[in-house]
């Protein structure tokens, strides 16, 4: 009997974010071509690990809600900056706030100045 391990279910998870890692850098040249011209493919697949790596710090881990943040890093230059700006830190260093909250908080700040 086939018995799935800890190694095939790493290997499936690796094998998934390539997948995704893909598929979000050819969306990002279709919605944000001006923004991802400079980066080869390469490039661009780097930055959108890189991004993901961070949501995943900061709780964000579905799907969707990791495309809209890579979303926001492409088009926001101040979300890569370093040091962070403050009120980014103050939102995602909140302890236990969730993933989406910390989403929403990023875009409240981004689309309104945090005055919704």
């Amino acid at each position: 009997m086939f018995q799935i391990t800890s190694r095939h279910i790493e290997a499936l998870e690796a094998q998934q974010a390539v997948v995704f890692a893909v598929r979000m850098a050819a969306h990002l040249r279709e919605v944000s071509p001006d923004e991802v011209a400079g980066l080869d493919d390469a490039a661009l697949r780097s930055l959108v690990e890189r991004i993901r790596a961070i949501g995943q710090e900061w709780n964000i881990v579905e799907e969707p809600h990791v495309e809209r943040l890579i979303e926001l890093f492409v088009g926001y230059g101040e979300l890569r900056q370093s040091p962070r700006p403050e009120w980014l830190d103050e939102i995602v260093t909140f302890p236990g706030r969730p993933g989406e909250q910390i989403l929403r908080m990023i875009e409240d700040e981004l689309f309104f100045g945090g005055n919704s």
